[in-house]
């Protein structure tokens, strides 16, 4: 017997794609990391009407022109962000530090780039 699903969105072009996925909850905050090094927090009661299955989607947060999003990391408070580049440099820091402007998080090399990001739950090592 075949088991199906229901369609959660639709990636309509070449240039989309699903990064992840989070349950939202108003009491934790979202932050996003651009492959350049930038980031922002933002909470997601200002993500409206996101609940239309097979959507296309929404833009949800503005990183600037010709700014690719690395990922995104979902925090409470007293969790610590870590952002993993490309050529091996690593930087942790509490999710407190992370504006709801966008800022830049990581220093990079030339040729380097953002590829991962993860929640270090209650400031652990």
């Amino acid at each position: 017997r075949g088991v199906g699903g229901e369609k959660a969105t639709s990636v309509t072009t070449s240039e989309e794609e699903l990064m992840g996925m989070a349950i939202a909850d108003e009491n934790l905050d979202v932050i996003f990391v651009s492959k350049d090094g930038r980031g922002k927090r933002v909470n997601p009661s200002e993500f409206s009407e996101l609940v239309n299955r097979g959507g296309k989607g929404f833009k949800l947060v503005d990183l600037g022109k010709n700014r690719t999003l690395a990922g995104f990391t979902v925090v409470e408070k007293q969790d610590r962000v870590m952002i993993i580049t490309k050529q091996g440099s690593r930087v942790v820091f509490p999710e407190s530090e992370v504006s709801t402007s966008l800022l830049k998080l990581i220093d990079l090399r030339p040729g380097d780039e953002v590829i991962s990001v993860a929640t270090i739950p209650g400031g652990e090592e």
